[in-house]
């Protein structure tokens, strides 16, 4: 969500599209459009040569003394069973003549300057003052996202004053109806309530990002130790309905409890916002895969904070902008 205000919307002529590129380009990824005034070159020379001294990898010596890494496509079995339902249960496969071992990232690769190019594919800095600064990587410490769309896959979840069920992607505060924002998350609670009842009687299955993700979502459960998901992978190869994925921290779940205490999971909130000043803040960081890093405890400060702290108080004559972005 993006907080324009009059004086930046007056600038670009009324043009909002131009007025919320002005206020995201400075969260583009590079390569992603990124104006290169936000680029920097970003050291890894103090985490990298941590590793390099006391991180080990898993080696192939071969019997004149050269080595490789044991995930080496060339070691990859081609009749590889990835179920473990006939014996070709090893991804990988290593000739008999040679040795698989554990070793050092620095007997590995002998060299920092290998390893900073072959394992991390680092770049060096040949205008560094010094030499925790040669070895790293050229971003926007800021780059958040590679595109935007205006509305995109959340358009219209604003709705709009008027009673005639008019929603948009882009209102002023003024216009926009905050009690239908809340009578909508009534009936989002409702039906999330009834689907919940059918899965946990068994009458709908569940599918991966469903009721059990929203519970683990909220604190309700958690997921199960890993030790426990890997005995039951090996115990029930194949099984994947039987591998244990959460378990209950709460008992009971009602009705009431699910519409006061965890009514801020329902409401209106949007994952990021970039206030009128052009300051970013977001519930989590986004990682790979779009794998965001917030816990449920944080998900939840947001949510319940979301309304107070970047709507609530607003200028009336402040334009909503809401953003589908890709990270």
């Amino acid at each position: 969500m993006v907080k324009i205000d009059q004086e930046r919307l007056n600038r670009h002529f009324g043009n909002v599209e131009d007025a919320v590129e002005e206020m995201m380009e400075p969260y583009y990824e590079i390569g992603a459009g990124c104006n290169t005034k936000y680029i920097r070159f970003i050291s890894t020379y103090e985490q990298d040569v941590e590793k390099f001294l006391t991180e080990t990898i898993g080696a192939v010596r071969f019997p004149d003394g050269s080595l490789k890494w044991v995930f080496d496509p060339c070691f990859r079995n081609p009749n590889w069973d990835p179920f473990g339902t006939s014996q070709d249960k090893d991804k990988y496969v290593y000739p008999e003549e040679c040795e698989v071992a554990e070793m050092l990232f620095k007997e590995f690769y002998g060299d920092f300057e290998q390893f900073q190019k072959e394992w991390y594919q680092r770049e060096f800095n040949p205008d560094a003052d010094d030499e925790e600064d040669e070895w790293g990587y050229w971003a926007n410490p800021n780059g958040f996202i590679d595109y935007y769309s205006i509305g995109g896959r959340m358009g219209g979840i604003l709705p709009i004053k008027g009673g005639d069920g008019r929603s948009s992607d882009i209102a002023k505060i003024e216009k926009i109806d905050f009690d239908k924002m809340s009578e909508e998350t009534n009936e989002r609670i409702q039906e999330w309530w009834e689907r919940y009842q059918r899965v946990k009687s068994g009458l709908e299955e569940d599918d991966p990002i469903g009721i059990n993700y929203d519970l683990y979502k909220m604190g309700i459960r958690v997921i199960v130790n890993e030790a426990e998901v890997d005995a039951a992978q090996k115990a029930l190869p194949g099984e994947r309905d039987k591998w244990p994925r959460y378990q209950w921290r709460e008992d009971v779940l009602d009705f009431e409890t699910l519409s006061t205490r965890y009514r801020p999971y329902f409401e209106f909130a949007t994952y990021a916002v970039v206030e009128k000043d052009g300051t970013w803040h977001s519930k989590g960081s986004v990682g790979m895969f779009a794998i965001s890093s917030e816990t449920p405890e944080e998900e939840s400060a947001w949510n319940t904070g979301f309304f107070e702290r970047f709507l609530g108080n607003e200028d009336p004559d402040t334009t909503i902008v809401i953003l589908d972005c890709h990270c």
